[in-house]
């Protein structure tokens, strides 16, 4: 707000501040959109204020998303096709619109904006799944919007609550046992279904995305084997108060912590919207609105096929039903 009250005053040409007036739009409704989701009504303050002034009534949900909406729309218009580092993209305000459209299930606007920004042709599946949270890979094809950070000057500094306690980590947020079921195996099957399934070897040929998501009993992690079943183990889930509750921790963004000097300090930014998501709302719409055409398996293809996955069966998932369960899984 502050800056959308002063930036005229800047001594920089209009391009430019119109360019960075929509960026800031951008930040602001991303920010709206996660209250309105996670609460509901909200105030909504869209000038500079005092702290007796900040007191006021909260507005209603649905005029929220109006707001989002259109702060989306209006700022798409005013930003770069192509990406570029750290800033707001014609692709970022689209997306978060894409997004502010799904949770008010507006399939249709989800599959209009979604195609326009497939249509942008600036953004792709970068081809390793476990590389794109690596901070060697930030910035990749598939990144359309993320928080930066950089080590030592600004680092992220949350990696560390996801590590297991053997190597210094504190366990805050684990994965459940619901989450490792719902991996399909390597032949593209549920667990339930598969023929492949060993319910004693529960973690061998998955969805390769598992691996490179959980840190799960008996896997080789930071040249060690990972070992929170031992009773004498300092993951063992009731023994240190940092030892996963569920045997499990997580690997995203954390392949292999001792590549970093300080996992509490590092460089490697979050991503808050990336293409898979945008080819899997624009199948999901596609979905709900029973309108399936080629475009939805050709779309969850690509997600899946770049993990390692095999195509849908077409024949299995044929039907509204049994499409929402493998696009929501």
């Amino acid at each position: 707000n502050l800056i959308l009250e002063n930036i005229d005053k800047a001594p920089i040409s209009e391009d430019i501040i119109k360019r960075l007036k929509a960026e800031v739009r951008v930040i602001r409704a991303y920010k709206y959109l996660d209250l309105v989701t996670l609460f509901g009504d909200v105030p909504l303050i869209t000038n500079t204020t005092t702290l007796d002034e900040s007191y006021i009534e909260a507005t209603k949900r649905a005029e929220i998303f109006a707001f989002v909406e259109k702060e989306f729309q209006e700022a798409a218009a005013d930003l770069p096709t192509v990406p570029e580092k750290g800033r707001m993209s014609k692709g970022s305000a689209l997306g978060f619109l894409a997004r502010t459209f799904a949770f008010q299930k507006k399939h249709q606007e989800v599959i209009t904006v979604t195609q326009q920004i497939i249509d942008l042709g600036v953004y792709n599946l970068f081809a390793d799944y476990a590389g794109i949270f690596e901070e060697a890979n930030k910035g990749n094809s598939e990144v359309i919007s993320d928080i930066q950070y950089i080590e030592k000057t600004f680092g992220y500094t949350d990696l560390g609550i996801m590590i297991p306690n053997s190597l210094g980590g504190w366990s805050s947020i684990v994965p459940t046992q619901k989450l490792v079921d719902a991996y399909e195996t390597i032949d593209g099957e549920t667990i339930e279904e598969s023929a492949t399934y060993d319910v004693l070897k529960p973690f061998k040929d998955r969805d390769p995305r598992f691996e490179a998501t959980v840190l799960y009993p008996g896997a080789l992690y930071a040249g060690d084997i990972f070992d929170p079943l031992s009773p004498i183990s300092k993951d063992y889930p009731s023994g240190p108060d940092n030892a996963s509750s569920t045997a499990y921790n997580y690997k995203k963004y954390i392949q292999n912590p001792k590549a970093y000097s300080n996992v509490w300090n590092v460089g490697v930014n979050i991503i808050v919207q990336r293409y898979a998501e945008i080819l899997l709302l624009n199948a999901e719409a596609k979905i709900e609105l029973n309108t399936v055409d080629n475009t939805v398996y050709t779309n969850i293809n690509l997600v899946r096929q770049r993990a390692g996955l095999p195509a849908v069966d077409q024949a299995k998932y044929n039907g509204q039903i049994k499409l929402r369960e493998l696009i929501r899984r």
